[in-house]
């Protein structure tokens, strides 16, 4: 499978994302009786810039959002205001030079799977240069009032690459991953792809990351109609070594291909000779309903199925499954 690599992007990506959108979000206040709502009700709508307006259920949330004069809540804010976010970013078709080009940057969850938003916005500056992208994302507001959950928040944006050749994206201040553009006049495939970024030190950087073999993936066997869904993966045999990007593309034969990678720590200092299981989270882009096969081109052969699946239907969810030979250990 292909290495995807975005090239010397010119112009200004300027991602001033979402902020201000009246009754856009919702969120239920179950906090019962210890809610005085004066008899309107217990329904939180957030509206516009995270003003909290209080009614009977998400039904009345338009009409009374459209109450609170968005413009009245000033200039939206920058990304440096924020808490530092975003290291996903995912587009629907490889980028070819002189063509416009949309990326959609979103946040990765967590190790713990605990994540939470409710209302909130991503913001995000940036400068581009021949061969480097510079994004500062951050999440607005910081903290929000929340009883019930919503997906991580998203930015698209749409530019166009000037050239063919490579670019390092960085996000907030680090190398996240390179991507390459196709030469002008390519026919872009659509080929929907999310790239989760490097957790990288000054001991490594992106531009020498590796394939590793992978002795086991973790993911839910069933997911809702339209999820991103989580693959864990983790290294057969690591020592001293550091999270590289991991890039999943949807074919449309429906087969999830996940390439995840590594960087050699090159610091000075003594590694343990033995091996360690290092876990690398990817993220795929949103799946339409279907049946998938998970590709994972150097997933060690266990005597299991070598590609395991997944569903995704109109509603549930399902377990989290392990495949390879390290399943219940």
């Amino acid at each position: 499978m292909r290495h995807l690599l975005t090239a010397p992007l010119a112009g200004l990506f300027a991602v001033a994302l979402a902020g201000c959108s009246c009754s856009e979000s919702h969120v239920r206040d179950d906090a019962g009786a210890g809610v005085d709502t004066g008899g309107i009700g217990d329904y939180a709508c957030l509206c516009c810039d995270g003003t909290t307006i209080l009614a009977r259920g998400p039904e009345e949330c338009p009409a009374l959002c459209a109450t609170h004069r968005c413009e009245d809540a000033g200039p939206a804010p920058d990304a440096g205001s924020c808490r530092p976010a975003g290291d996903v970013v995912c587009f629907t078709q490889a980028p070819v030079a002189g063509d416009p080009f949309t990326a959609e940057i979103t946040i990765g969850p967590s190790s713990s799977g605990t994540d939470c938003y409710c209302g909130q916005a991503l913001v995000a500056e940036s400068s581009v240069s021949a061969e480097r992208v510079d994004l500062g994302v951050g999440l607005c507001p910081p903290e929000a009032f929340c009883a019930a959950c919503e997906p991580a928040p998203t930015a698209r944006r749409t530019f166009t690459p000037a050239r063919e050749g490579r670019v390092t994206f960085r996000i907030n201040g680090t190398d996240a991953f390179m991507l390459g553009v196709a030469p002008t006049g390519a026919v872009a495939e659509p080929t929907p792809t999310c790239i989760r970024s490097a957790q990288l030190d000054g001991c490594s950087s992106i531009d020498s990351v590796e394939d590793f073999d992978v002795d086991r993936a973790c993911f839910r066997d069933i997911v809702p109609d339209g999820a991103r869904v989580t693959i864990r993966v983790e290294e057969a045999c690591g020592a001293c070594e550091q999270i590289g990007p991991c890039t999943v593309t949807v074919s449309d034969d429906n087969r999830i291909w996940v390439e995840p990678t590594r960087g050699q720590d090159l610091c000075d200092h003594v590694c343990p000779g033995v091996c360690t299981h290092y876990e690398h989270v990817c993220v795929t882009p949103p799946l339409p309903i279907g049946h998938y096969e998970i590709v994972i081109p150097r997933m060690i052969d266990s005597g299991l199925s070598p590609n395991p699946t997944l569903d995704v239907g109109a509603a549930g969810l399902g377990e989290e499954v392990c495949h390879g030979p390290r399943r219940g250990g």
